[in-house]
């Protein structure tokens, strides 16, 4: 609990230094921006990277990766797509093992792909750059990804196309979307998000969801059941039950406020030009250069990902399993609420109210998660 509460510390000590110091190299202004998020990202990889065994899939990794250590590179590419587990996990261990030998490396490599993707999108998209972080290491998938890494680093995959699901460039993000289920298949669940992304959300949209998520709960057992026909079938869910509602408070306050006020806030939000990317491509042919404009509204995009965030998190307290998929969200859910508190006129009391409610959540949820490194035993 030391190392959680620790962490917690650091970064909003970063953020308060960097927030009130500008920094300069001779007479040149360093970005202090920039700083913070390097700086903490050296920190979470550090963390995250030489974390002890004390999660349940920790030692299944390392397991996986003594199992499948003296399998050839053509075995690894001549797997099944829907094989477990997936072929694209085992080239990533297949090269950690050959260059390195050691499989703290697949920690560590791995801590680094789920961190920078993250971070990189947060500085890109967000403004309130402690909130934001908070925001990662509590609602996002930094602790998560300490039992679901394989899950994690897929999720982070997704994120580094973002771009392209922004852009609306639909087969360069199916690439990205089938490499990253090459690492975990639940990857595949961004491939009907990519073409519901932009449906707007209305008060009959919101009857639909309610509706749609009952049906759902619903139905979600004999789901289950027929997916794991196929896929999945190790899981044992005649005995899986869902997770406590502590587990829910979070997401569902972050999701609840950011919804509730856009929804309020529609109209100023859609007339604000800062909430719509404007993307310019060019193609190069024979008959010369042209040029398209795609004007996006990232807000209803990211609406529409906290709606699902939401969603799978609920469906949590029925099944945890469904959790996995709030992953795929999540970033989106976070962006999408960082810049909502932005622009209200209470910023700075929702901020210091949101700061509060992820340590309160990170010492509730983490009290049986003890933290040691690797080296500690």
């Amino acid at each position: 609990m030391i190392v959680y509460l620790s962490l917690d510390i650091l970064i909003l000590a970063l953020g308060l230094f960097f927030a009130k110091n500008r920094l300069r190299v001779g007479k040149r202004e360093v970005n202090s921006r920039c700083w913070f998020f390097i700086l903490s990202s050296i920190v979470l990889i550090f963390i995250s990277s030489f974390r002890g065994d004390f999660s349940s899939d920790y030692s299944g990794y390392v397991d996986m990766y003594n199992r499948y250590m003296r399998y050839p590179l053509d075995s690894i590419l001549s797997r099944g797509l829907f094989t477990y587990p997936e072929k694209g996990y085992l080239l990533f261990q297949y090269f950690v093992k050959e260059i390195f030998g050691d499989p703290i490396y697949l920690f560590i490599f791995s801590s680094i792909l789920i961190v920078v993707a993250n971070m990189l999108h947060l500085f890109k998209y967000t403004k309130d750059d402690v909130l934001a972080v908070m925001l990662f290491l509590e609602a996002g998938v930094y602790y998560s990804s300490f039992n679901l890494m394989r899950q994690a680093m897929a999720a982070a995959i997704v994120v580094l196309g973002s771009k392209y699901l922004y852009e609306r460039r639909v087969i360069p993000y199916l690439i990205i979307i089938i490499v990253a289920s090459l690492v975990h298949t639940t990857a595949l669940v961004m491939i009907p998000f990519y073409f519901l992304c932009t449906i707007r959300v209305g008060k009959k949209n919101i009857i639909l969801y309610v509706v749609m998520f009952a049906a759902i709960a619903l139905l979600l057992p004999y789901g289950v059941s027929f997916v794991q026909g196929y896929y999945w079938e190790w899981y044992n869910t005649s005995t899986a039950v869902g997770y406590s509602w502590k587990n829910i408070v979070l997401p569902a306050s972050i999701a609840g406020f950011a919804i509730v006020n856009y929804l309020v806030n529609r109209s100023d939000y859609e007339d604000d030009i800062n909430s719509k990317t404007r993307i310019v491509t060019e193609k190069h042919n024979i008959f010369g250069n042209s040029k398209k404009t795609v004007s996006v509204d990232l807000n209803v995009i990211w609406l529409n990902a906290t709606f699902l965030y939401l969603t799978f998190y609920l469906l949590g307290l029925q099944l945890r399993m469904a959790q996995r998929f709030a992953s795929f969200f999540s970033l989106y859910a976070i962006c999408f609420y960082a810049n909502q508190v932005t622009k209200s006129k209470y910023r700075d009391i929702i901020v210091l109210a949101t700061i509060i409610l992820l340590i309160a959540f990170g010492y509730i949820t983490k009290t049986d998660f003890p933290y040691y490194f690797i080296w500690s035993k």
